[in-house]
C-alpha cells in the first residue's frame, strides 16, 4: 500500500515537473493538454491549478489565468506566492491599485521578503525613512542574503536615492547591484556575428517579393533593451489590426534548427547566405509554430518585440519576406543609464553588468541596425524614441502607414491598453507617453565617464545625435 502510494506520488511529481518544464520552454499547448487531463482527475488540486494559471498567463489568456488565481486566493487568502503572483500580473495589466493591494497583503504575512518590498516600490515608491527601506538596507548587508535578493535590494535602494536627488549614492547602489551578476559576456562572439552579418547578407537576397497568401505578417520591433520597444509595442498593439506575442524566442529557435541542419556556426552567417527555398519555408513554419502558443487570435500584423532580434534580421527576412522591421533609437547615454539602473529578470542581460559591456552592446546593435537599414530597404524603419515622445501623432501616422494601416485613436493611450506588459518597462509604459525618460543622463554625467569613453567619446555620441535628428519630422 505504502509502496503504491510512493509510486503514485513520484509519478505525480514527475508530471508536475514535466509540465513546469514545458511551460518554461514555451511548449504551452502541450503543457495545457497535460494539465487539463490532470484537472479532470483532480479538479481542485492546487498544484495543478497554479500551473494551469501560469500556463494560461504565458499564453496571454489573461482572463482564464486570473480567474483560476482568484479562486486559489479565495481558498487561501494568505498564500504569499499567490498574492505576489497576483500583484505582478495586475501590474502587467495596468491595474496598479490592485497590484499595490496584493503586494501589501503579502508583506503583512512576510514583511522581510525582499522581492515583495522591491515590487511594492515599483507601484508605490517608498519613503527613505520607511520600515521597508530599513529592511532592504539590512538585507543588502547581511551575509545570508541570496545574491538575487541582494541585487534587487541594492537596485531599489538606488532608485530611492535617485528619487531623492542623491545621484552619487544612487550610482553606488546601482553598480553594487550589478556587481552581483556573475554571468560572463562574450564580446568577441557578438562582434564576430555582426561582422559576419555585414559580410554575408546582400540586399538582393533580402529584398525578395513576398507572396500575398499570408493572412498575418510579423512586425519585429528591435533595439537595445530600454530603448522604447515596449512603449511602441503597447501603442501599436492597441490597434484593432495588430496583436503581439511579446518577447518571443521563436526566431532564435527556428534559426538554431536550420543552422544545425546546414552545419553552421553560432558566430557566423555563412551558412545562411544562400538558403534553399525548402529551408526558408521550414524556417518560416518553425517560427510561426513557435509563436502560435502566444496568439489568442490572428490579426493582419503580429508584433514580435524581442530587442535582441536586431542580430537576427538577415535570417528573418529570408524566412519571412513579408515581415517588417523597426529599430528603436534612444540616446545611448539614456539607454546606458537605464540599463545600469534597472534590475532584469532571468539570464538574458549579462551585458548590463558594467558600463564597458553596455557600451560594447550598444555599438554592436547600432552597427547591425545600420547594416540592415542599407539592405532591407522599405521593409526596415529606424525610429527615434525622442520623436515618439515629442511628436507622437505624426510618428504613429508614419508607422501605421509603414504597416499599411489606418490611424486609430487607441494607439495614443498605451497606459490604458489591456495588453499584458511583462518587461522591466511596465511601470514606465503605464505612465503613458511622457518626457521623463529624455535626458536623465545629464544628472549622472560625472558618473558615466566609463560609458562615454567606451562608446568612443563625445565625437561618436555627437555623430549618433546627428543621425537621430535626421529622423525627426
Amino acid at each position: 500500500m505504502n509502496a503504491r502510494f510512493q509510486k503514485s506520488k513520484a509519478k505525480t511529481g514527475a508530471t508536475i515537473e514535466v509540465c513546469r518544464n514545458l511551460i518554461n520552454e514555451g511548449q504551452l499547448q502541450h503543457a495545457l493538454v497535460l494539465l487539463t487531463q490532470r484537472l479532470k482527475e483532480s479538479p481542485e488540486d492546487k498544484q495543478w491549478l497554479k500551473l494551469t494559471s501560469d500556463c494560461y498567463w504565458e499564453m496571454r489568456r489573461t482572463e482564464q489565468s486570473m480567474m483560476i488565481l482568484q479562486w486559489l486566493l479565495e481558498q487561501d487568502p494568505y498564500d504569499v506566492t499567490l498574492l505576489s503572483r497576483r500583484g505582478s500580473r495586475m501590474l502587467s495589466l495596468g491595474e496598479k491599485s490592485a497590484a499595490k493591494q496584493a503586494f501589501e497583503a503579502a508583506l503583512q504575512v512576510k514583511p522581510d521578503e525582499v522581492a515583495l518590498i522591491c515590487a511594492l516600490h515599483v507601484v508605490a515608491p517608498l519613503s527613505p525613512e520607511s520600515p521597508q527601506v530599513n529592511r532592504l538596507k539590512r538585507a543588502a548587508k547581511a551575509r545570508k542574503t541570496q545574491d538575487k535578493d541582494r541585487e534587487s535590494a541594492l537596485n531599489t535602494l538606488g532608485s530611492i536615492a535617485s528619487r531623492e536627488g542623491d545621484f552619487a549614492q544612487a550610482m553606488e547602489f546601482f553598480q553594487a547591484s550589478k556587481d552581483c551578476i556573475t554571468m560572463g559576456y562574450d564580446s568577441a562572439a557578438l562582434e564576430a556575428l555582426v561582422e559576419s552579418q555585414v559580410e554575408t547578407f546582400k540586399a538582393s537576397s533580402l529584398q525578395v517579393p513576398a507572396s500575398n497568401r499570408q493572412k498575418s505578417r510579423p512586425l519585429f520591433i528591435t533595439g537595445v533593451p530600454r530603448s522604447g520597444t515596449t512603449l511602441l509595442e503597447t501603442m501599436l498593439a492597441s490597434h484593432s489590426a495588430v496583436t503581439t506575442v511579446g518577447e518571443s524566442t521563436a526566431l532564435q529557435v527556428a534559426k538554431a534548427h536550420i543552422r544545425d541542419e546546414c552545419g553552421g556556426s553560432e558566430t557566423n552567417w555563412t551558412w545562411c547566405e544562400n538558403l534553399s527555398e525548402l529551408n526558408r519555408e521550414k524556417a518560416r513554419t518553425l517560427y510561426l509554430k513557435g509563436i502560435s502558443n502566444f496568439l489568442t487570435e490572428l490579426k493582419p500584423w503580429i508584433i514580435d518585440k524581442m530587442p535582441r532580434n536586431i542580430f537576427e534580421l538577415g535570417f528573418a527576412a529570408q524566412a519571412m519576406p513579408e515581415a517588417r522591421f523597426v529599430y528603436m533609437k534612444r540616446h545611448p547615454l539614456d539607454v546606458g543609464l537605464s540599463l545600469l539602473s534597472n534590475n532584469f529578470a532571468g539570464n538574458t542581460n549579462e551585458f548590463t553588468k558594467s558600463q564597458e559591456r553596455i557600451a560594447h552592446y550598444i555599438l554592436q546593435s547600432e552597427k547591425s541596425a545600420d547594416d540592415m537599414k542599407s539592405k532591407l530597404g522599405c521593409s526596415f524603419r529606424m525610429q527615434s524614441y525622442r520623436e515618439i515622445v515629442d511628436n507622437s501623432e505624426m510618428q504613429l501616422r508614419e508607422i501605421l502607414a509603414f504597416l499599411e494601416l489606418p490611424l486609430e485613436e487607441s494607439v495614443f493611450n498605451p497606459e490604458a491598453s489591456p495588453i499584458m506588459v511583462k518587461t522591466a518597462s511596465v511601470a514606465q509604459v503605464r505612465q503613458g507617453v511622457n518626457r521623463k525618460g529624455l535626458g536623465r543622463w545629464h544628472d549622472y554625467e560625472d558618473f558615466l565617464q566609463p560609458l562615454i569613453h567606451a562608446l568612443g567619446g563625445w565625437d561618436w555620441i555627437h555623430a549618433w545625435e546627428e543621425q537621430d535628428r535626421a529622423l525627426w519630422t
